[in-house]
This record gives C-alpha cells, structure tokens and sequence, in this order.
C-alpha cells in the first residue's frame, strides 16, 4: 500500500466508518441508510428521464451506449445503489410491524423498473439472490438438529450441481440471453491478473499499484482491448494488492463478523435487525463482479466497517408474536 493512497482515502473513510459503528445504533443507521439510498436512487431515475445528456451513458459508450447511470458517474455504480435501495425496501415490506401503503408497493416496482433500464444483469441477480438468501434464513431456517444438517447438506449438494450445470452451460446460456458470455472482458481480466499475481504471491505489489503501473497493466488491453480502472472483482483485486496473505487476513477477519450478524438476524428477525446480514450477502457476492474492497473513498467499505464495529445488540423488543417465536427458536438451539 503507498502512504500517500492510504492518508487520501483509506484511512478517513476506516475512521468515518468506526465512528459511526460505535456512535449509532444499527437500527439509526438503517435509517440513515435507507433514507440516503433511497433519494440517490430516485434522483437518479429522475435525471435519466428527464435528463438522458446527464443521466444516461452516451450513445458512443463502447460498452454500455444509452445505459442509465442517473447521478453517478457510472451504470454499475447507480446498480449497486439500486441494490441497497432494493433489498433494504423489500425488509420494510417483509416487517409485518411496519405499515405498508400504495407507496412503498409504487416504490419497489419503481426500482426495480430502475434497475432493468440501467442495463446491470448483474445488479438484478444480487438483488435476487441477496433477497432469496435474507429471506431463507430468517424466515424459513431453523435449527432442528440432525434434519437440519441433513437439509442443509442437500441444500449443498444442490448448489454445487447447479454450479457445475450451469460452469458446462455458460456460454450458450449467456449467448441465449444477448450478454458477453466474458462479462464484459471480466473473466479475461481475472486470468490475466491471476497470472501476474504470481510475481509477488505473498505480499501483493501493493494497494493499487498494479492499475498504475504500466509494466504491470499494459498487457491487459491485448486480451481485454480496454484498460480497466480496477479488475472488477474485489476478492482478485486485494489478492494483487496485498497477496495470499492480505486475502487470508481479511477472511479470518470476516468469519467473526459474519457469526454476528447471523446470530443477530436469527433470534430477532425485524427489518433493523436483519439488515446487516443483508448488506453482508450484497457485499460478498458483488465482489464477485465489482471492486468494493479497499477501494478509494468507497461507500460500501464504509458501510461493511460499520457493521464490523458497531456491538450488534438487539434493536428493541419485537411484537408479542415475534418474542414467543425467538424464545421457542432459541430453546431449540
């Protein structure tokens, strides 16, 4: 990591986020969250209406002409926000304490119009995915012992089968549904990437400095025929800055986390509660497809050091019904 990177963006943005973590509830800062989210999302749809010089990309963009990037500067960085915006109203929907109206019904169909016309396939599968994952855990899972061990591997075996369909299956399917079956040049860029990584395997070459030296990147434009900003895909971007070693360090300092916001979202299952582990699944699977770690003044690192600082307690009592499930639920464990 160079000194200059860290003071400029790192390390204001790691201390915002301690600060709100230890200052503010989980339950204020969804709040705050939501209600943020929620207006960076509608502005945008609003500008790319109306607005399609400011809003949307331009019709010579080489990848994305005419997508819908509303206020940011980017179609991903409007997705990823449509994805927030979208998990975090569909909790509120699923609250039966909170009250549902014609607006938040306008609202959900409203972003999830948004998030089709901003052309992200990636945007509308972790949103899909991070729901159906939210959902099944907090209102279907529970522990039963051996059944549950016993559904839970077959669960595993499922996953790992269709997995490998759909690894066998991958370009015909991708072509079928009129996308790059390379994710836009991505899975390129990872090999790529993966094959310099081993020049410094241990360490990394440091935070973002494979992307600013030439010796290092030049070659990506063979392969790639552009040269990305990033290697969009977080988990092969810190492997490149900070090695084997920066990668381990960060899963051992995941797993605690993770445990936390399973344990919280489990034995109080209310919109305030369950949101950290909704945040955790986005943050986790759209690394996959983004980079969102250690990368410059990043609003989801600020919100993931939220969630790894803050205590996690219970947000308040839940209705009557809740209290009675949570006790039953936490006498079986």
């Amino acid at each position: 990591m160079t000194i200059q990177s860290l003071r400029s963006d790192f390390i204001p943005i790691t201390l915002f986020g301690i600060y709100l973590g230890v200052r503010f509830s989980h339950s204020t800062l969804f709040r705050l969250l939501f209600r943020s989210v929620l207006i960076l999302s509608f502005i945008s749809l609003v500008v790319a209406w109306l607005i399609p010089s400011i809003g949307r990309h331009p019709m010579t963009h080489f990848a994305y002409p005419g997508a819908w990037k509303g206020i940011f500067t980017h179609k991903n960085s409007l997705g990823f926000n449509l994805i927030l915006t979208n998990v975090f109203l569909f909790l509120r929907w699923l609250d039966h304490s909170q009250k549902k109206n014609l607006i938040d019904y306008a609202l959900l169909f409203l972003l999830i119009g948004g998030t089709i016309l901003s052309e992200s396939l990636s945007a509308l599968l972790i949103s899909y995915l991070s729901i159906n994952l939210t959902w099944l855990y907090c209102y279907c899972y529970q522990w039963r012992g051996k059944p549950t061990i016993l559904a839970l591997k077959i669960v595993f075996m499922v996953c790992v089968s269709l997995i490998g369909i759909v690894s066998v299956l991958w370009t015909p399917l991708m072509t079928g549904l009129g996308k790059d079956p390379t994710l836009s040049a991505r899975t390129l860029i990872w090999e790529y990437v993966l094959g310099r990584v081993d020049e410094s395997i241990i360490l990394g070459f440091g935070r973002e400095v494979f992307w600013k030296t030439p010796g290092l990147f030049t070659n990506v434009w063979r392969v790639a025929h552009h040269v990305p900003p990033h290697a969009h895909n977080g988990y092969v971007d810190l492997l490149a800055d900070l090695g084997y070693a920066g990668l381990l360090l960060f899963f051992v300092a995941l797993l605690p986390i993770l445990v936390k916001v399973l344990k919280l979202a489990y034995q109080n299952r209310n919109m305030y509660d369950i949101w950290p582990l909704a945040f955790m699944i986005i943050f986790l699977i759209s690394n996959s497809v983004e980079s969102l770690l250690l990368k410059g003044a990043n609003f989801s690192w600020l919100i993931f050091v939220v969630i790894a600082c803050s205590p996690l307690t219970h947000s308040g009592s839940p209705p009557s019904s809740q209290r009675q499930t949570s006790r039953i639920r936490s006498s079986k464990i």
